[in-house]
């Protein structure tokens, strides 16, 4: 494996560990980490060519707005009481 690619699978499984974790944090930084999610699939999907939608032989657009989606139901929610 080249030395970049080394460094470039450690830069995203910190990157995912971060957002992984960050539902556990406060609201401020959950949501954060929710929006690095978000922009994290994004990125891959643009990466990816949009899944080959604009080819004329892709089946389905992909992984990456399914996973902004379910990165977006952990939003943390307004509450009365400040956490």
């Amino acid at each position: 494996m080249k030395p970049n690619a080394w460094l470039a699978a450690i830069v995203l499984a910190v990157v995912f560990v971060i957002v992984a974790s960050g539902t556990f944090l406060p609201r401020r930084a959950a949501r954060a980490a929710v929006v690095l999610a978000v922009a994290i699939a994004a990125a891959l999907w643009l990466a990816q060519g949009l899944g080959g939608i604009l080819t004329g032989s892709a089946t389905d657009p992909d992984t990456g707005p399914l996973l902004a989606l379910l990165a977006l139901a952990f939003w943390p929610l307004a509450s009365t009481a400040e956490t």
